[in-house]
């Protein structure tokens, strides 16, 4: 084997761990974007859930200011 084919090797191993670091990391980046979509549905819930009830808030609001001696409920 000559110098050249002694390098190509040696390039063709560091190429192949470089390959198995990424496929890592892709499979990370992929976890956790797994992770971020399972985090945002409960979160757009809970925005969809305060959105309501600063609606209903205001609504009581409204209502009150328009007639004070009523109970609302």
């Amino acid at each position: 084997m000559d110098k050249v084919q002694m390098e190509i090797i040696a390039l063709q191993e560091e190429l192949e761990k470089k390959q198995t670091e990424l496929n890592s990391l892709e499979e990370d980046l992929v976890r956790l974007h797994l992770r971020v979509l399972r985090l945002k549905a409960p979160l757009a819930y809970l925005q969809c859930r305060l959105a309501n009830l600063k609606d209903d808030e205001e609504a009581t609001l409204i209502t009150t200011e328009k007639s004070p001696n009523r109970i609302l409920q």
